[in-house]
């Protein structure tokens, strides 16, 4: 593919003044289940997974500082506890009382917060690649802070325009960008994160996100979320995926009440490259029929 397709079925709310973008999969008005995205990522991850859920309404966002959402003020930093808010005021926007939650990599660890803050408006949650931000030490705070300050300061210092290039670039770009993934899945996302733009497309991802971010949580901190989660819960890993702190996560398993575990085969980006082995647990939490 050479270039992006040009119609865009994006949809947009207001979030506390900030414009969030939307992709919906599925039957409208069908039992939802809202979608949390990877870091860099956009709504367009949950596409592949989408027709083999057939009897629910995907509600993919694109994150602040992704895809088409509005990226946060200068002044402010993207803190996962902010996400969080801007997932929670989502819900209220679209009329969601009670819903399911599905996030994948970074977008599991803001689902199993967000559902361990309003955990008796979640009715069932997906973690798929992850759950949780990467514990922060005590000692480690201040020189997060102090590592984030001198990041800023050399960005205002050094501006670089996001220069135009072409679609196949984009393309080429990200799959030399983090864990790997197929040309499909790497069209697909490029088609949810470019812009036309001088002598071809941009990413319209906020540079910021590619920083140190100033603060993290601990452990015990993290633990406390999970350990409010009252919903049925599915932890997928993949078998080629992202290398789990054994430890750590073991700690996070044991903290969630309702905990079921599925492993399966291939990458990082498994629900996208291979959602065939995806979809039968999901379903399974989700308490569909199996196909």
């Amino acid at each position: 593919m050479s270039t992006p397709p040009q119609d865009d079925a994006t949809e947009t709310i207001d979030v506390h003044g900030m414009r969030i973008a939307l992709r919906r999969y599925g039957p409208a008005g069908a039992a939802p289940v809202l979608c949390l995205h990877g870091w860099l990522d956009n709504a367009n991850s949950f596409a592949p997974l989408s027709p083999l859920l057939p009897e629910v309404e995907l509600i993919a966002l694109d994150l602040p500082g992704h895809g088409r959402s509005a990226h946060r003020p200068d002044v402010s930093a993207y803190h996962q506890l902010d996400w969080v808010v801007d997932v929670v005021e989502a819900a209220d926007r679209l009329g969601l009382d009670r819903f399911a939650l599905m996030g994948h990599s970074m977008g599991a660890g803001i689902a199993a917060m967000t559902a361990g803050t309003i955990p008796e408006r979640i009715t069932a949650l997906a973690l798929l690649e992850g759950a949780g931000p990467r514990p922060t030490a005590d000692d480690e705070v201040r020189r997060f802070l102090a590592s984030y300050l001198e990041v800023r300061q050399s960005a205002r210092a050094n501006k670089q325009r996001n220069r135009g290039a072409s679609f196949a670039t984009a393309v080429r770009a990200r799959l030399a960008f983090g864990e790997p993934l197929s040309r499909a899945s790497a069209e697909l996302l490029c088609e949810g994160a470019v812009m036309p733009a001088d002598r071809g497309v941009r990413f319209t991802n906020d540079r910021r996100l590619q920083r140190v971010q100033p603060m993290s949580l601990s452990q015990p901190q993290i633990l406390a979320f999970l350990s409010a989660i009252s919903c049925p819960t599915l932890l997928l890993t993949a078998e080629q995926g992202l290398a789990f702190n054994p430890e750590v996560m073991a700690e996070r398993a044991a903290a969630v009440a309702d905990l079921r575990r599925a492993h399966v085969p291939g990458g990082h980006h498994v629900h996208m490259d291979d959602p065939s082995v995806v979809a039968p647990p999901v379903r399974e939490l989700l308490g569909l029929p199996t196909r």
